[in-house]
């Protein structure tokens, strides 16, 4: 009975126990998608940054690694057929400090539910930047110009993930980058956005 306790699925929503997500909080889900200016990129978010989708991404990047099941499920709701995803890099320390990295393994594990996706993971950081938490628009945007480059050449459509879009600078920095590496089309796929996007 303990064994059982131990490895049933929880909702990462309502913790029920049953599923990583359950169809109550599937059906919560609003997904919705706004535009970022300067370039202009399209964006597909399934909620703003607040309540459990808010509590389980804090989780999962604080070291709870299970929620990645459940948050997986939430990038299949939004992710289109055939897609090449490319993470949103992590820094070298934040991997080192969390013991993993998030994004990458949340794109790994999607991938393990979609054998029609593949992950693409050339995007880097060239140089060490501040944590953007704190920082205003203009920050975020100076802290990361130019510090994202892809390893190398691409070629086609690509699908940025990451897990919160807040001003928008981390993923039109992997978008310039990958334009530069030869991406014809990039939109982004995030966990949640802030509340300050107004789309929803």
């Amino acid at each position: 009975m303990l064994i059982d306790l131990l490895f049933t699925p929880m909702c990462i929503g309502c913790k029920s126990l049953g599923s990583h997500l359950c169809l109550g909080c599937r059906s919560a889900i609003q997904i919705a998608s706004f535009d970022l200016r300067s370039p202009t990129l399209e964006v597909v978010s399934a909620g703003q940054y607040e309540g459990w989708l808010r509590d389980s991404v804090v989780r999962y990047k604080s070291g709870a690694r299970s929620d990645v099941y459940g948050l997986s499920q939430i990038v299949d709701l939004m992710l289109p057929r055939a897609s090449r995803i490319v993470p949103a890099p992590t820094s070298p320390e934040k991997v080192r400090d969390r013991g993993f990295d998030t994004i990458g393994q949340l794109s790994r594990q999607v991938v393990r539910r979609r054998r029609d996706v593949t992950v693409v993971p050339v995007l880097r950081l060239t140089r060490t930047v501040r944590d953007q938490v704190g920082l205003t628009a203009d920050e975020r945007r100076a802290n990361l110009t130019g510090a994202i480059r892809s390893i190398r050449p691409v070629q086609g459509d690509f699908v940025v993930l990451d897990d919160v879009v807040t001003t928008g600078s981390t993923v039109q920095e992997c978008a310039r980058a990958l334009k530069k590496a030869g991406a014809d089309r990039v939109f982004v796929i995030s966990l949640c956005a802030s509340r300050n996007r107004g789309y929803l």
